[in-house]
């Protein structure tokens, strides 16, 4: 019987977790299901070892199967393709077109190894059809596969269209809203802001959701064609909110040294809202010295060792649904108060503070809720006190790029912008005193678009952010492109200033 021999690496967060061996174990099963007439070896390689050492002990005819533990949904069509070509051809097989997370790094014979030229292609219409990800690179993708083993014991004989075909109807789709857990979700029959029955769902074409399995026939964002609001629906219960913000929502694995060295050097290429704070700055220079400051949902207290930095006498204090006793210890030479707290059902005193923050927050929030909360801030500030916000803007063009609206559906509970929010917080009594924007997926080369490049359903989308990567590439222009951006006022986050 002949053999295929299949070379996988790990990654961290898999061996963090100990699910090493269960992804191993459904990764032989599947191939053995649908390779049945071959006799397979798994080797292991160590994340430093290069593929060029693995022909060294195979026979020079011997097909090799380079892969990863992270992608244990490999698509067997488009695998048996490989081999296929592999045998006939002396040469390295990549794959085009597939779904993220599906497929082998390269397929050859061993003796290909030793050569230089470029690899030939294989080529899938799949990420065009259903535009996913499969790849359980994330925390969150891998708690899904976890619960999807669960719910489905045949899983390693699925097709990738079976899988795919699931997550594209409703079972699927409240499934990843749920993130895998058994929870009745809620469904909308009007909007949650004005109450408006028009409404009709927006959908991810290009990009995918950080939260992976979804597909672009996946329902659940809705735009509210009277106001403008675009709410997630189906939701999660408001008491059940708190699944969303356990430990696998946090991909960033900070240690003390690491921390401290973050916060000592915090700049726009390692935090990713550093602009928006820069924006900020002019309104926050005008408040009083010894100004009392609460950042709520503040996160790993970036914008608040940011202010720190830039105001030794004020009062600054963080407030979150969680807070990891490192970040607390982290910010502690800083000082900066900690107050680990539901904010959203919580009192913040009276005309007590002239500074309250909410980065990439609001979003999160209920909408039924989200004018109450507004209106606590606003009772909560002085007189001439500012409200200092950010948050995904779905009326701004930049923002549709990638789909970056979409980010990140289920804890994001909305897609606000100026158009949905200027009512409420007037009504609340506040005056609008700045307007800003800045483009988080465009600050950097080699992030977002350099995603897209390998990512993006259509050829076409995949080739538009590569030419666009390339203009990133040139610091001159970047940096020239971004202030044009803010003279224009466009942006994917918008950024409101908002006074009492």
């Amino acid at each position: 019987m002949e053999s295929l021999k299949i070379y996988y690496r790990s990654s961290p967060h898999l061996e963090t977790e100990h699910v090493e061996s269960l992804l191993l174990k459904f990764s032989q099963r599947r191939l053995a299901h649908f390779f049945p007439e071959y006799t397979l070896k798994f080797t292991k390689l160590s994340a430093t070892e290069s593929d060029n050492t693995i022909f060294e002990q195979e026979k020079p005819e011997q097909i090799i199967i380079v892969t990863s533990l992270t992608n244990p949904l490999l698509d067997a069509s488009l695998l048996r393709q490989m081999i296929k070509i592999a045998r006939e051809k002396p040469v390295k097989i990549e794959a085009r077109g597939a779904v993220p997370g599906t497929i082998p790094h390269v397929v050859c014979q061993a003796a290909a190894f030793k050569k230089t030229q470029p690899s030939y292609f294989a080529y899938s219409t799949l990420q065009r059809r259903y535009n996913s990800q499969l790849n359980l690179g994330r925390l969150r993708r891998l708690k899904l596969f976890r619960s999807l083993l669960i719910k489905f014991d045949h899983l390693h004989s699925m097709s990738i269209e079976e899988i795919l075909d699931f997550f594209s109807g409703k079972e699927g789709t409240e499934f990843v809203l749920a993130y895998g857990e058994q929870v009745q979700l809620e469904y909308l029959q009007a909007c949650p802001l004005c109450e408006s029955i028009s409404f009709s769902p927006v959908y991810a074409d290009v990009s995918q959701p950080l939260t992976g399995f979804l597909t672009r026939f996946s329902e659940y964002y809705f735009l509210c064609h009277d106001c403008g609001l675009v709410f997630v629906n189906p939701r999660m219960p408001e008491s059940e909110l708190w699944r969303y913000y356990d430990r696998y929502s946090y991909d960033s694995a900070w240690t003390s040294e690491t921390l401290k060295t973050h916060y000592e050097h915090l700049n726009h290429l390692n935090t990713s809202h550093y602009y928006n704070y820069v924006a900020a700055l002019p309104y926050i220079r005008q408040l009083p010295p010894n100004a009392s400051v609460i950042d709520l949902g503040g996160g790993d207290g970036e914008f608040t060792v940011f202010l720190r930095k830039q105001f030794q006498d004020f009062h600054i204090t963080l407030w979150d649904y969680r807070i990891l006793p490192l970040i607390e210890k982290g910010l502690a030479p800083w000082n900066i108060h900690i107050k680990q707290s539901d904010f959203l059902n919580e009192p913040f005193g009276k005309n007590a503070l002239d500074l309250v923050t909410n980065w990439e927050v609001i979003e999160h929030l209920p909408l039924g809720k989200l004018e109450a909360y507004f209106k606590k801030i606003y009772d909560a500030l002085k007189t001439g006190g500012m409200y200092l916000f950010s948050t995904p803007d779905f009326h701004n063009p930049y923002c549709h790029a990638l789909d970056f609206w979409a980010i990140t559906p289920g804890e994001h509970l909305s897609v606000l912008s100026r158009k949905v929010l200027e009512p409420l917080l007037t009504r609340c009594g506040f005056q609008i005193i700045g307007e800003h924007h800045e483009c988080v997926s465009m600050k950097t080369k080699d992030r977002w678009y350099s995603y897209g490049m390998e990512n993006n359903s259509f050829m076409a989308s995949r080739a538009e952010a590569l030419i666009i990567n390339d203009f990133l590439r040139d610091e001159t222009f970047l940096h020239s492109h971004l202030d044009w951006l803010r003279q224009r006022n466009l942006g994917s986050e918008l950024i409101l200033c908002c006074q009492k």
